[in-house]
């Protein structure tokens, strides 16, 4: 035996990643999850237990868990970038696992797939896959949201605030020329049928009219 992996059984990290995964297959996430932890705590180099944390966390933020387990988008990905980096094989399995759905519209999650906002070959597909989200206000959060699909149409849901709080969605297309993003909506949004943004480095969606600036950013429970 090594001196690697022996550091590793004597850590205990193997049995309490074992015994979170059996909580896991048990539906029994929250003490997974703290299993999981505990195992990290042992050795953080632990890919596979960084891997667990991280796709229990996902589970939890799917099942509308995410402020009773801080299950933030960035910290699942923060766990899901060590796994990767520990062990290459968890790039292709995340792919796989359904646990990760609710961050794959993030731009953590994207650079994991190793598409970049700077590359320009990038960014039709980085287009499609992220949600785009203006800054939260308040108790309203998001009060803009853009999805592009792959297909030319999109959607865009606005929370409109007067006498009442209401959320409108709209439908629309969209086309990508170079950086430049035109997106056309079927009725108003922000006043205008038509806008044209641009897609810039840090992956950002920004507009001048209307002068929203969208991003995958993401703030669950701030309100």
């Amino acid at each position: 035996m090594n001196v690697a992996l022996l550091a590793l059984v004597l850590s205990g990290a193997p049995e309490l990643n074992t015994e979170g995964f059996r909580l896991y297959q048990q539906g029994k996430y929250g003490e997974a999850l703290a299993r999981f932890r505990d195992a990290i705590a042992a050795d953080e180099r632990h890919a596979l237990a960084q891997y667990n944390f991280a796709a229990t966390l996902g589970l939890l933020r799917k099942r509308g868990k995410t402020c009773e387990f801080d299950a933030y988008q960035s910290t699942i990905v923060e766990h899901l970038a060590k796994a990767v980096a520990l062990d290459e094989r968890r790039r292709a399995r995340m792919q796989r696992d359904a646990d990760f759905d609710s961050v794959r519209d993030s731009l953590g999650y994207q650079r994991l797939l190793k598409r970049d906002p700077a590359n320009d070959a990038d960014v039709k597909a980085l287009l499609i896959a992220l949600a785009f989200l203006s800054p939260p206000q308040g108790a309203y959060g998001h009060t803009v949201q853009l999805d592009l699909k792959a297909d030319g149409t999109l959607t865009c849901s606005q929370v409109l605030v007067d006498e009442d709080v209401k959320r409108v969605t709209t439908s629309g297309t969209w086309k990508v020329k170079g950086r430049a993003v035109t997106v056309s909506f079927k009725k108003k949004v922000a006043g205008v049928t038509s806008a044209v943004g641009t897609f810039n480095a840090a992956g950002h969606l920004v507009f001048e009219t209307p002068a929203w600036d969208l991003s995958s950013d993401r703030s669950d429970c701030d309100a």
